[in-house]
């Protein structure tokens, strides 16, 4: 990837490319901070796409275990109460008060361990909620996550960027690279 230059001059710091994907911004008292994780930690985007033997999982394969999930959740929507689909909307309270929740609430257990498989994906995906990008409902998507795409059935697409690691138009550079070049 040829780094981004400003005024067509300066090159960008390219380091911060390595911090678009696997980066979460851990609430704290009086300041945020940042947690990168190695790619040898973080290789999924919500859902792992390696077998049991560290394999990727075959296109197919994986259409047909996405197909199951939509089809479980969809199974089990009712089982949740509204409180507990708005999880991500903790994300969104000042950073003080949700410092405080998620020390309390994630410290341990499940709990902890689930936060952890959020905060380790790559990126996070709601396709199904690209009609948020710009009424979003403040309840859906993991702010403090550093990238979250938001794909619409019709190929349209939208970001939610946490960008504190980053200049933005380092996330702009990626992007406009994935759409010309992938």
């Amino acid at each position: 990837m040829e780094p981004l230059l400003i005024r067509n001059t300066i090159p960008i710091c390219m380091a911060q490319y390595e911090l678009v994907f696997s980066t979460t911004r851990v609430p704290g008292e009086e300041m945020d901070q940042l947690v990168h994780y190695s790619s040898t930690e973080s290789k999924h985007i919500i859902l792992d796409m390696f077998d049991m033997d560290r394999k990727l999982v075959s296109p197919a394969d994986l259409q047909k275990q996405l197909h199951w999930i939509m089809m479980d959740a969809e199974r089990h929507l009712g089982d949740y109460s509204e409180e507990a689909r708005s999880l991500p909307a903790l994300t969104g309270l000042n950073r003080k008060e949700w410092a405080t929740v998620r020390q309390t609430h994630f410290n341990g257990g499940l709990n902890q361990d689930s936060l952890a498989t959020l905060e380790k994906a790559l990126f996070h995906d709601i396709s199904s909620r690209a009609q948020y990008l710009f009424h979003a409902d403040g309840k859906s998507i993991w702010f403090d996550k550093s990238l979250t795409l938001l794909v619409q059935p019709d190929g349209r697409m939208g970001l939610n960027c946490e960008h504190s690691y980053a200049d933005a138009p380092v996330l702009a550079h990626i992007i406009e690279i994935n759409f010309t070049q992938e």
